[in-house]
């Protein structure tokens, strides 16, 4: 066994590999027979981050249907729960015009339909007057883009 940096770098890299594969590690210092166990054989068991995998969790439930094409990289635009909500609800006001945010969030069940549209980060929506929201240029041409399957909202 040796020592010094690069050594223990080495030895912290080993042990985290065999901790992952489920094998035990033993070093030897053959000067005195000196035998050390740093990690012994079992199976792996990741840390479980708690809030990442609510987030995740709470993402996957909010989505409606699987409009991503697996495997593609995220140069494209992504579907996410935030972004069907926003389809919602500019398929509501290409319809329907000019609406209050609570007819909206009542019509589509996006909860939150005043404040997606008050963000405004896909510069579809523009505020009326107070609390009434309007569809810009922009929202009317990407609702017409739309597919049907992708507004998949009640």
């Amino acid at each position: 066994r040796k020592s010094g940096k690069p050594f223990q770098t080495a030895l912290k890299n080993m042990k985290k590999l065999c901790r992952r594969l489920g094998l035990g590690l033993m070093t030897v210092r053959m000067k005195d027979d000196l035998v050390e166990v740093h990690c012994d054989p079992g199976p792996f068991q990741p840390r479980k981050i708690k809030a990442k995998k609510t987030r995740l969790l709470r993402e996957f439930a909010r989505r409606t249907g699987d409009p991503n094409v697996g495997g593609s990289a995220r140069d494209g635009a992504m579907m996410t729960a935030y972004r069907q909500d926003a389809q919602a609800c500019a398929v509501y006001l290409f319809e329907h015009g000019a609406s209050k945010g609570a007819e909206i969030a009542k019509a589509t069940g996006v909860t939150v339909a005043t404040r997606l549209m008050r963000d405004n980060h896909y510069g579809w929506f523009e505020p009326i007057e107070r609390g009434v929201y309007g569809l810009t240029e922009t929202g009317a041409v990407a609702v017409e883009a739309m597919d049907g399957a992708e507004v998949l909202r009640p």
